[in-house]
């Protein structure tokens, strides 16, 4: 830094690129715990996750986290369940919850 008596000048170094990472967080859980969902970004697939747990009807959730190096938009994201099944007869009946994206 340098002083004179009407100005104060400041320099700085040039800083090096930075790229800063967004993730998508996902609160999310299953009825029997065998529940999967895929997340896809942008149209393409992004990522599986498994075992939701089965905390849906009381609201334990847990939290999924996918990171990616783009800027995204809620129309962005979009979250497929892929093992839906009931069965009446055994009490299956598989389901997600999905408190917030």
């Amino acid at each position: 830094m340098k002083t004179n008596d009407k100005n104060t000048e400041f320099t700085c170094e040039e800083l090096e690129p930075r790229m800063m990472l967004s993730s998508v967080q996902i609160l999310a859980a299953g009825t029997t715990g065998a529940e999967n969902i895929n997340l896809f970004v942008n149209g393409q697939f992004a990522e599986s996750f498994s075992n939701l747990g089965n905390g849906a009807t009381n609201g334990q959730t847990q939290t999924l986290t996918y990171n990616t190096g783009q800027t995204l938009q809620a129309d962005d994201i979009r979250i497929e369940f892929t093992n839906d099944l009931y069965d009446e007869a055994n009490n299956i009946d598989r389901n997600v919850r999905i408190d917030a994206i």
